[in-house]
């Protein structure tokens, strides 16, 4: 559980033994900055949850937020089982939290480890506390939760034998497809990809699978090729991106663009870059995939922004609906959430070979 999900769930306690009454001013997020030794930020993604689910309400601009309830009533409860380390899934956790407030159902979290995972599952199911599950960054466990409905939240709908009934998903290969004409359309002549070994076993394969494809018809020559996937499994470093890069202009020396399949590695690279002295955007363009919180921003790398919260809410109303009858469980329901290509203004134009 990351640390603003920890203070959420102290200040509900909170709530719920009456420390603050209704009506009553809510400490700012300075004030609880101060107390949890967090940033603001941080504290502000806590009263956010609290927020979205009815606890707390927030004012006109200075007027404070203040408490809206001491305890709420539920129609039911809803399972998240998914991962919780990077922000990218929480992102869809608060869309998630958000919705299902709106329509009246809680929603606990869970994220165990995969050697755990079926005992978790069993657990879950014989409580009877649940209506339905979402997951995300785990693969198919509908057959260990009998009666219950699952919504898939990512890309990775099918595998094997194994399609996924009930899914939400981001268009990450049309946004693929597109990041490579944007920059072809502005003179780039030479893109490669820069992707990390995890793209093989997760939704990222799209993402690699939409910018090749564009290559092959744009008539780019050995596109296959072109597709340059780190060394190291266990984490992204400098070190990997400067030895892709030596790789890269190696097989491709007028290399003008990396197109990074996360804004992560488009770090990583940059990192590399500075390092072998290649001025960035001016000498070779970087773009980025999943405009994560500031860093497209301050780096100035054009991204993808995939709207993760709207995925959560798309995931919410679908369980929701399946829930109450409004959907069939024996039918297959798929909604997908457009991605958006960010910050093109930063793709300088060049001329076209």
């Amino acid at each position: 559980m990351q640390k603003f999900q920890e203070i959420k769930e102290i200040l509900q306690s909170e709530l719920e033994a009456g420390k603050y009454p209704v009506g009553s001013r809510f400490p700012s997020e300075y004030e609880l900055g101060y107390r949890f030794e967090v940033s603001r930020l941080t504290a502000n993604k806590a009263v956010n949850l609290l927020v979205a689910e009815g606890w707390l309400e927030r004012g006109a601009r200075g007027a404070g937020t203040r408490v809206k309830a001491c305890q709420k009533s539920f129609k039911g409860q809803i399972l998240y089982v998914g991962g919780l380390v990077l922000s990218t899934p929480n992102l869809s956790l608060e869309g998630l939290y958000s919705q299902a407030y709106q329509r009246g159902y809680c929603v606990s979290v869970a994220a165990p480890p995969d050697t755990a995972l079926n005992s978790y599952l069993a657990t879950a199911v014989a409580s009877g506390l649940f209506a339905g599950i979402v997951t995300a960054d785990y693969f198919w466990f509908d057959d260990q939760v009998p009666g219950l409905p699952v919504v898939y939240l990512g890309n990775y709908h099918s595998s094997g034998n194994h399609t996924a009934l009930h899914y939400v998903t981001s268009d990450n290969a049309e946004a693929g497809r597109k990041m490579v004409e944007a920059v072809t359309a502005r003179g780039y002549h030479c893109p490669v990809i820069y992707a990390d070994y995890a793209y093989q076993l997760n939704e990222r394969v799209h993402r690699v699978e939409g910018m090749l494809q564009a290559m092959r018809d744009l008539g780019f020559a050995k596109p296959d090729r072109r597709l340059f996937v780190s060394a190291d499994h266990k984490e992204l470093t400098k070190t990997d991106a400067l030895a892709q890069l030596r790789k890269i202009r190696h097989d491709f020396p007028e290399t003008d663009v990396i197109l990074c399949i996360s804004d992560h590695l488009a770090i990583r690279m940059f990192e590399a870059l500075q390092e072998a002295k290649i001025p960035s955007p001016q000498k070779i363009l970087l773009t980025g995939f999943g405009n994560f919180e500031y860093i497209s921003g301050i780096y100035h790398f054009p991204s993808v922004e995939q709207h993760l919260f709207h995925a959560g809410v798309a995931a919410a109303d679908l369980l929701l609906d399946i829930v109450e009858g409004k959907a069939r469980a024996d039918e297959p329901h798929l909604h997908v959430v457009p991605s958006e290509l960010v910050n093109l203004e930063y793709i300088p134009r060049r001329e076209s070979k």
